[in-house]
């Protein structure tokens, strides 16, 4: 890779805000353009800080042939234009997991990822957590059989910002099926 990625944020909520260092003290990739379709003073406020611009709509950041990958840090509930349109922009796709608030969301941006030839990585913030990675080298070996589900309640705490991944009518599948699914 020569030189930063260069990345445009679509959503400017708690995910970025628990990410923010992790990108500022990166040395891979370089944000450029944020836009929030909830809030635009936060667009604003993180432009500030990552020393980038705040976008007027979410097809600036997609459209920009500076653009490398747009990050969408949004609820899966109002994901999938942002993956799709950004597929089919040709760019490079990270999401928050799970992609999407039901299955055939995220059959479609999958298979729409897929056509356009482009990747979508799905972040979870527990990826390398040591717990999770004992679960896996356990199921690997396949003593027990192979792992169908595999279910864990981190739902006892939830803040009350994210009252949305516990409300059945945005979250019709709970996000570990997806992500055991997909």
């Amino acid at each position: 890779m020569s030189g930063k990625l260069r990345i445009g944020i679509i959503g400017c909520g708690d995910f970025l805000r628990l990410r923010a260092a992790d990108l500022l003290s990166s040395r891979q990739v370089e944000v450029k353009l944020l836009y929030s379709p909830v809030n635009s003073a936060n667009a604003e406020r993180y432009a500030e800080i990552f020393g980038a611009k705040a976008a007027d709509s979410p097809e600036a950041i997609i459209n920009d042939p500076e653009i490398d990958v747009v990050c969408v840090f949004v609820p899966p509930f109002v994901r999938k234009e942002y993956v799709l349109a950004a597929a089919k922009a040709g760019k490079q796709i990270v999401a928050t997991k799970p992609l999407a608030a039901d299955l055939s969301d995220a059959r479609e941006m999958t298979e729409a990822v897929e056509q356009a030839g482009v990747r979508c990585g799905v972040i979870y913030r527990r990826t390398n957590n040591p717990v999770i990675e004992a679960y896996k080298e356990i199921f690997s070996g396949g003593e027990f059989g192979k792992l169908a589900l595999y279910k864990q309640d981190w739902l006892h705490h939830y803040p009350t910002w994210n009252r949305w991944a516990t409300d059945p009518k945005k979250m019709v599948a709970h996000s570990w099926t997806l992500c055991c699914i997909i």
